[in-house]
């Protein structure tokens, strides 16, 4: 089955904003053009939500 495309930090979809797959320890996370210099330049300020989507990934399957 196959998992629509939402941003791991602000939950928009690749219908409203440019997405892009990233790995993090061993999953797919997807994260938007706008969120994406979130995870590069302040990482600390988001692992957490950052853990929980990847959780959410480990019970969801591929592709979130």
């Amino acid at each position: 089955m196959s998992q629509k495309a939402v941003c791991f930090n602000c939950r928009r979809s690749e219908a409203e904003i440019p997405i892009s797959n990233w790995r993090y320890q061993g999953g797919d996370v997807w994260v938007c053009s706008q969120c994406l210099p979130l995870l590069i330049h302040k990482l600390d300020q988001i692992i957490d939500v950052l853990q929980a989507a990847r959780e959410q990934g480990e019970d969801d399957g591929p592709g979130v």
